[in-house]
């Protein structure tokens, strides 16, 4: 099943992408890079995910812990460079 996917973390620009359901709970979006990058530092993190007609938004707060969770993730699987970095 393909679903668009928007997400935005805090006041950030919106990031407009597309995701495939793996299964009944998991959505593998397209451009997750973009995403990870984003939520580096933010407080909130907000999802839309549309099929066919229909939306559905959610919205996550960062626990306390996120930002050291996030940063033992990005040491292990580091982003890309960005080209002509």
């Amino acid at each position: 099943m393909l679903f668009g996917v928007k997400f935005r973390a805090d006041e950030k620009s919106v990031i407009d992408t597309a995701g495939v359901g793996l299964d009944d709970k998991i959505i593998q979006v397209d451009d997750s890079n973009s995403i990870v990058a984003q939520m580096v530092g933010a407080k909130e993190y907000a999802f839309r995910v549309t099929y066919k007609s229909v939306t559905f938004d959610k919205v996550f707060t960062a626990g306390k812990g996120a930002k050291q969770a996030l940063d033992v993730v990005l040491k292990a699987c580091p982003l890309p460079k960005a080209k002509g970095a």
